[in-house]
């Protein structure tokens, strides 16, 4: 049902190449500038093993997806 819409959404283009052969790739009329990626948690999780390991594997992803320095990908357990 989808596949027939007629729908725009933004995506990054280095992910996009994943849908080039099931829909038509178009540039954005307007310029979208870059954007701050944030992860906020309550102090209280800090604790928990489990939050632990989601922050892990997050920031890990975002370290390597971004082409920011590595100096702005940090943790605030951390900073």
């Amino acid at each position: 049902m989808i596949a027939s819409a007629v729908i725009l959404v933004p995506f990054p283009r280095r992910s996009s190449w994943r849908f080039a052969d099931q829909v038509d790739l178009l540039p954005l009329p307007v310029e979208v500038r870059c954007f701050e990626l944030s992860a906020a948690w309550h102090p209280r999780l800090r604790a928990d093993p489990a939050h632990a390991w989601l922050h892990q594997q997050l920031f890990a992803v975002a370290k390597h997806r971004t082409a920011v320095p590595e100096r702005t990908i940090r943790s605030r357990r951390t900073a």
